[in-house]
């Protein structure tokens, strides 16, 4: 019943990894971190069915066929070695660490799953991590231990890292890339020692599976990076952008965001209906693009009627000639398309400084300008 029961949870963990990796492979660009995601969910899928035929085999298999049973113990725990190998090289990827990116360091990274592969390969002869008594019975070697060391040991390493740097203010657009990584070892960690010391217990596929899935969750939040109505980069998008560029400002050229809101938007909403507002975005979206494609600049919609420009030019004059530029621009597309209202935006400026410790800084100064710009405009 409870070789059933295994097989069962096994193969529901199985279907639901193959449903993440056909989407995966549907959607994925096959950069380095989607290759190594793409290899993970494959071992894992392996892992799932070494793990069935590891709890079946072991208990149906004769005494006379200790060797098969070998076979079958050795695939599992090379299986389970090389997920956790694998799930440390893509979060150290994704952390832009260079236990991804250099080829010196991911051998001296894989020098654990190594050593402890050839202790696994000489185990029936040594009997160092498991043997099989006189009944046929599996049984912990001396060094058994290392087989949680290095399963358990790249996940700690990777998410207490994660964890540090989610702590981490200047890497603010990345927090919750960082959190999730971080939490990624609860589940397989709780379920793997729960099945270290309890091994008819089918748990350990369990906990991957809901650990992949927590990942591709949040894989799929991070693709959604475009504003549907403006088709603008999103604040998300702006996060990561702005994360990137005050972590390696240009030192030739000034870091500048801008940020403005569209002037008597309610009242737009208010006479002429939401249809006509949204318009209204849209056409501010547009002269957008237009003015910033001319300097090269980021440029997203913030939330409602609020817009942020993030410019990295010589000094102020240049933002002031943009500021210019882009109403000229907004006020022409108003009047060439007909629109019965007046369109005008408001907008704070600031420059990027050391003292800046945060991305949310940054914008608020930007927007202590435009609070002062709106001010001067109703006095």
């Amino acid at each position: 019943m409870m070789n059933l029961y295994y097989f069962e949870l096994d193969f529901f963990c199985l279907l639901i990894i193959l449903t993440l990796f056909v989407r995966v492979i549907q959607t994925v660009d096959m950069q380095n971190s989607q290759r190594i995601l793409i290899a993970l969910m494959a071992s894992v899928m392996a892992l799932c069915i070494s793990d069935s035929l590891w709890v079946t085999l072991d208990f149906l298999l004769p005494l006379e066929m200790v060797g098969l049973k070998y076979a079958v113990d050795i695939v599992y725990y090379l299986l389970t070695g090389f997920v956790s190998y694998l799930w440390f090289l893509y979060s150290e990827y994704l952390q832009e660490s260079s236990l991804a990116t250099s080829k010196r360091q991911k051998l001296l990274g894989a020098l654990p799953v190594t050593l402890f592969n050839i202790l696994l390969l000489t185990t029936p002869w040594t009997h160092l991590l498991f043997y099989f008594d006189e009944q046929g019975h599996f049984q912990h070697g001396p060094l058994y231990i290392l087989q949680s060391v290095v399963l358990f040991g790249y996940l700690v390493f990777t998410c207490v890292k994660a964890f540090i740097r989610a702590q981490n203010k200047s890497d603010y657009a990345n927090r919750s890339k960082h959190l999730t990584i971080a939490s990624f070892c609860i589940f397989p960690m709780v379920c793997g020692i729960w099945q270290v010391f309890f091994s008819e217990s089918p748990v350990l596929s369990m906990g991957v599976t809901l650990a992949l899935l927590q990942v591709y969750i949040n894989l799929q939040n991070e693709k959604i990076s475009i504003d549907p109505l403006t088709q603008l980069n999103n604040r998300n998008q702006l996060l990561r952008y702005l994360s990137s560029k005050m972590r390696s400002a240009n030192p030739d050229k000034k870091l500048y965001l801008l940020m403005m809101d569209m002037d008597y938007f309610k009242k737009i909403n208010d006479q002429y209906g939401h249809v006509e507002g949204d318009k209204a975005l849209v056409r501010v979206a547009s002269a957008l693009k237009k003015v910033c494609s001319r300097y090269r600049s980021f440029v997203c919609r913030y939330g409602g009627d609020e817009f942020i420009i993030v410019l990295e030019t010589s000094g102020e004059e240049k933002v002031r000639t943009l500021c210019t530029e882009l109403n000229q621009v907004l006020a022409d597309d108003n009047e060439a398309a007909g629109a019965p209202y007046y369109l005008h935006l408001s907008i704070g400026y600031a420059l990027y400084t050391e003292q800046m410790k945060t991305i949310p800084d940054f914008i608020h100064k930007a927007d202590q300008m435009l609070y002062e710009v709106k001010r001067a405009r109703k006095a």
